[in-house]
């Protein structure tokens, strides 16, 4: 009997470790423990201990999980059958990240005429955990114009992570009536808001914010790619 029990005791400490293993891979899957933590309405400590294995989560809250983690219910439970991604492309080591059709000028402003996503770019989730973003919360944007220059040209993608449209120093997406428009902001003492050219070409404008209600922080540029137009 004594044996008996023991082989059950193991199989069951086996079973949590799977199942943590696969909490853990989930919370990969949006960006990480705070986000999914965030996603789910789960207290981050309660979250940790189920991570660890020392706790079990209740039916309810693993359907929260595989919900925000786009997984399959039956495969977090047991681990059989297909993990069934909701989003097309995603795994374990990268996240596809939509491009939209929308380019930010880095001048008076490009008017938004589709928000269809065309196309996607691939980002190793290790690097996004590195760089603190979720990998749910991104998106990538053309920029036009010529008064982001050197920082940022005509044709360049830019990263824009949406959930970080709190102001601090750093280059953002922002939007005016129906023109985009990315440049680099400052927040002065004042309350005002400083919209700064990094083309020198161009006058910095100082507005404020609570009497502008047409300015809208959509996100911060996080990462910029570009083709190589010069000589190899």
């Amino acid at each position: 009997m004594d044996q008996v029990s023991e082989e059950k005791s193991e199989g069951s400490t086996n079973g949590e470790c799977d199942l943590a293993r696969r909490l853990v891979q989930c919370a990969d899957l949006v960006g990480g423990p705070g986000a999914l933590s965030q996603e789910t309405g789960i207290p981050r400590s309660t979250l940790d201990t189920y991570l660890a294995g020392s706790a079990e989560p209740k039916a309810s809250r693993l359907e929260a999980i595989a919900r925000a983690a786009k997984v399959s219910g039956h495969w977090l439970l047991t681990g059989d059958g297909p993990r069934a991604l909701g989003d097309v492309g995603l795994n374990d080591e990268f996240a596809l990240v939509p491009r939209y059709d929308v380019r930010a000028a880095g001048g008076a402003g490009a008017l938004v005429q589709s928000e269809q996503v065309v196309d996607h770019l691939a980002f190793k989730r290790a690097w996004l955990r590195q760089q603190g973003l979720n990998a749910s919360k991104l998106a990538l944007i053309e920029a036009t114009g010529d008064s982001m220059l050197p920082t940022i040209a005509t044709g360049d993608l830019v990263l824009v992570a949406l959930d970080q449209a709190g102001v601090s120093d750093g280059v953002y997406v922002i939007r005016r009536g129906n023109s985009l428009i990315v440049k680099r902001l400052q927040l002065l003492q004042t309350g005002e808001l400083q919209i700064i050219s990094d083309n020198p070409a161009y006058a910095s404008e100082t507005i404020a914010l609570d009497s502008v209600p047409n300015v809208q922080i959509l996100g911060r540029v996080r990462w910029v790619g570009r083709n190589f137009t010069g000589r190899w």
